[in-house]
């Protein structure tokens, strides 16, 4: 159904946020899981992120670049300083598919071939914190109790860098989600709200039957922003704010779901 933007947020989902900080304070207690080879590690002394092999994702502040994502020798690796100092980390021997890069923050897809069936799993990963918040997912999460997590293939992928992602699987599936957060609706025209069914934080948002022109509309219209009007709170630690993702089925079917978040800024407060 059609969903009206902009729609206030309710208290219910202002309630999550702390409910999430908590959850996502957590994931800064994972220990690493990544590795960084001695030549990535070189760069942490200089004082921008390395240029060599080719270039998958960068971002920039006016001109500078402040993260970067590239491949050399059968390897791929991410940098950024946005936070810190020059970090460099070792990502993946996979080649990765869809790479996305927001700001420390960068998601990628591989892909797997078995009994001659070929899907993508999703990835994503904190290049400040070196730790990962999506290993491996597979397309299409749990739909409800007694489902199970289905292979397929991964067509568009979004990321922000408050550790929030989501994806169009198979050409007609929309995936939303983090790392186990505290509460996730999906939006009604009315402003209503519908919980989804969480997968260990991942949800499927929409599935829709196959059409002409759907995969490609799924994939040019999928957004991850936050929402505009909620200033959320902050101090020197941590940022706590509402985050929308937006999908459309057709030019004026546009759907929302939103999710509570918190980015933990350690380096900022003394961690």
């Amino acid at each position: 159904m059609p969903v009206a933007r902009g729609a206030a947020p309710g208290s219910r989902r202002r309630a999550s946020l702390a409910t999430t900080a908590l959850v996502l304070l957590a994931i800064a207690a994972v220990p690493a899981v990544a590795t960084e080879s001695a030549d990535a590690a070189s760069s942490k002394s200089s004082k921008r992120c390395p240029t060599v092999g080719r270039t998958l994702a960068v971002e920039r502040f006016d001109t500078k670049v402040t993260s970067r994502v590239w491949r050399v020798n059968g390897r791929t690796y991410g940098c950024t300083f946005v936070r810190s100092r020059p970090r460099t980390r070792f990502l993946t021997r996979a080649t990765p598919g869809l790479v996305r890069l927001d700001d420390d923050t960068v998601a990628w897809t591989t892909t797997r071939v078995v009994n001659g069936v070929t899907s993508n799993r999703v990835w994503a990963y904190d290049l400040t914190s070196g730790r990962y918040f999506v290993r491996s997912a597979a397309a299409v999460p749990r739909r409800s109790a007694g489902d199970v997590p289905r292979e397929g293939t991964v067509d568009q992928l979004q990321v922000t860098s408050a550790f929030f992602v989501a994806w169009v699987a198979n050409g007609t599936t929309v995936v939303v989600g983090a790392d186990d957060p505290g509460n996730l609706d999906l939006l009604g025209a009315d402003g209503a709200t519908t919980p989804l069914y969480l997968d260990r934080g991942f949800a499927v948002a929409g599935s829709y039957d196959p059409q002409p022109d759907l995969a490609k509309q799924l994939s040019d219209s999928l957004k991850v922003e936050y929402v505009p009007g909620d200033h959320g709170d902050s101090d020197d630690c941590a940022s706590s704010y509402l985050v929308a993702f937006t999908w459309s089925t057709a030019p004026g079917q546009t759907f929302e779901a939103r999710m509570g978040g918190t980015r933990i800024t350690p380096v900022s407060c003394g961690g």
